[in-house]
């Protein structure tokens, strides 16, 4: 009888030791998947803020603008701009734009080259002297509004400009002086700068 009861304590003991061990691991094997779990989710939070962050970088692009702009030079714009954009961001056209050249819905690319051509360019104006203007020479200290519209990408309103400037300042030490008159900016120049002369 002693030997039956010392036996059903044992086990009673063993059993204890063996459901405790159990409950023991299951919850340090709950607490580990609880922390990788949590390890996983701030990863994953990482990763998209990083990612987030990268995708606002990429958004950003550079358009270079020039000719008959106001304020030509590089512009930081976003995907999803326009030529509109960036003609705002320039300041606007000159006097002497050709507007219904550039389409100014179109969405703009990174790295791209916006010219904005002038109303007498021979592929979008008129030139009234007929003539490409290889063959002539102008001084524009002595040249009237007439004479100075024969040069490449001069029309009314430039020639008259460039009359009142040197009234208003005297006649040009040299032709790069030319580019002191508001219009005409360094793509205008290279154009007529072969054809044009100081007295």
């Amino acid at each position: 009888m002693r030997l039956n009861k010392t036996s059903f304590i044992v086990a009673g003991i063993v059993f204890f030791a063996v459901v405790g061990f159990w409950y023991a691991s299951y919850i340090l094997d709950n607490d580990r998947n609880g922390a990788v779990n949590i390890n996983q989710s701030n990863k994953g939070d990482i990763t998209e803020s990083l990612t987030e962050e990268t995708s606002e970088e990429e958004t950003e692009i550079k358009v270079y603008i020039t000719g008959e702009i106001k304020n030509p030079g590089v512009y930081s714009a976003k995907i999803g701009n326009r030529v509109e954009d960036i003609v705002n961001m320039a300041s606007g056209f000159t006097e002497e734009a050709d507007r219904e050249s550039v389409n100014m819905a179109r969405h703009i690319k990174d790295a791209e080259h916006i010219v904005i051509k002038n109303i007498n360019d021979e592929d979008g104006g008129s030139n009234d002297s007929g003539n490409d203007g290889e063959n002539i020479m102008i001084d524009i200290n002595t040249a009237d509004a007439d004479e100075l519209k024969k040069l490449n990408g001069i029309g009314d309103s430039l020639s008259e400009d460039i009359i009142n400037y040197r009234n208003a300042n005297g006649e040009f030490k040299k032709i790069d002086d030319i580019k002191n008159v508001s219009g005409i900016g360094n793509s205008k120049f290279e154009k007529i700068k072969n054809n044009i002369k100081v007295s």
